[in-house]
């Protein structure tokens, strides 16, 4: 799908802030990976420990999980830790969290636009296109170059 983008005029990157939401193969992913770190009575865990376990859209975007309500912190590249209290609240009860946001690529920071429980993350189809590919969201972004 072809989107017209603010742009840099150095170096042409994309500056539009992207969305970033949370799909069902997300909490999918934050359940498994809080049953195996219960299973190994601790609240760490590097990404390999449970890449064999969630797919692979999963896999590329465990990390996204940081943005979402401190349920998730990361220590260091691909090696994660949980809030075990907060993960248990949000998978057992109602625990409203961030579930989609605006990341600016100039500064990197979140603004979350949407909070909900588990029962308002919407299904992956929510975000594929006519042909099933994944499309991004973005908003315009402005440039200030001084």
């Amino acid at each position: 799908m072809n989107h017209d983008h603010n742009r840099c005029p150095h170096c042409g990157q994309v500056i539009d802030k992207r969305e970033i939401a949370l799909f069902k193969g997300m909490y999918e992913a934050l359940a498994i990976a809080f049953d195996w770190c219960q299973g190994h009575k601790t609240y760490r865990f590097k990404t390999k420990d449970i890449r064999d376990m969630i797919g692979k859209n999963e896999y590329a975007r465990f990390g996204d999980w940081v943005y979402f309500s401190g349920l998730v912190f990361k220590e260091e590249k691909w090696h994660y830790g949980l809030n075990m209290e907060r993960v248990s609240e949000f998978l057992f009860k109602d625990r409203v969290i961030t579930i989609a946001g605006w990341k600016d690529p100039l500064t990197g920071q979140f603004t979350p636009s949407r909070y909900g429980s588990k029962r308002q993350i919407p299904g992956l189809q929510e975000f594929l296109d006519s042909k099933q590919m994944y499309e991004s969201r973005y908003t315009g972004a402005q440039l200030t170059l001084g």
